[in-house]
């Protein structure tokens, strides 16, 4: 495999790894959602429920009142109004149950709607975070390719400018192949200081 298979290869590496890391959070987030919109929906039912139970005993109370004041009604001398004062206790109270099952009923509707929509706030962040982050692993590929480009690879493994290697002399390519940019340098200057001496 050449340099820029390699390079390729690592870039489509580091992309999978991105688009794997951002899945997985991207799930998990989805996964909270989940949760906590089961925990709102449980909690409004559990709610209502007991707002329901709570006024259930009263308007049962209230109703055998009521069946009661309709037996006495039939009573000889019985002069009342207690069943319509009753009846419009009950009706009060339903209401007053129904309002209160309606207002749970609509703060479950805003926490699913606010859970909605941080998770979709989420999911928009995870995708910019993602696209951000394989452009950036492009932008890195291109540069190393283009640096791979401008430089030859030594026997070392240690990277040189292309064009100022080939400037140099048959023996300097071998010398710095063969032992690396940090001896060639130590051995050019070797060099001039010998030449200089000699002058």
């Amino acid at each position: 495999m050449d340099d820029k298979e390699r390079i390729q290869m690592q870039a489509r590496e580091a992309r999978a790894t991105s688009i794997r890391e951002h899945s997985v959070a991207k799930r998990k987030l989805q996964e909270e959602a989940e949760t906590v919109t089961e925990e709102v929906t449980e909690a409004t039912r559990l709610a209502s429920t007991q707002t329901y139970e709570a006024y259930e005993p009263i308007l049962k109370d209230i109703k055998a009142d009521i069946t009661i004041e309709k037996r006495r009604q039939d009573l000889p001398g019985y002069v009342s109004d207690d069943i319509s004062k009753l009846r419009s206790t009950r009706q009060a109270l339903q209401s007053e149950r129904e309002a209160g099952r309606g207002d749970i009923r609509d703060q479950s509707k805003a926490a699913l709607a606010s859970i909605k929509s941080q998770l979709l706030s989420g999911e928009t962040q995870i995708e910019a975070s993602e696209k951000s982050a394989l452009s950036s692993i492009e932008s890195q590929e291109a540069e190393i390719l283009a640096e791979r480009a401008e430089s030859f690879e030594l026997d070392t493994g240690e990277l040189v400018d292309k064009a100022k290697y080939n400037e140099l002399s048959q023996e300097e390519k071998e010398y710095i192949n063969t032992k690396g940019a940090d001896k060639f340098n130590k051995w050019q200057e070797d060099k001039e200081s010998d030449f200089k001496r000699e002058i």
